[in-house]
């Protein structure tokens, strides 16, 4: 079963599929940096936490 490629573009484009095209463009860099915050944060949260565990 084939599933419809929102990010296709057909003769008359859908304004839904715009829209969520619209907003994905603007997420995506928001996400970007939500994930470079993490990877950065992450090892250093568990590199505080190890210390008390030895």
């Amino acid at each position: 079963m084939m599933f419809a490629d929102p990010f296709a573009r057909g003769p008359r484009p859908d304004p839904l599929s715009q829209t969520g095209r619209r907003a994905f463009k603007a997420l995506a860099p928001l996400s970007q940096t939500v994930i470079s915050i993490l990877t950065e944060t992450v090892p250093a949260v568990l590199s505080r936490k190890n210390p008390n565990e030895r």
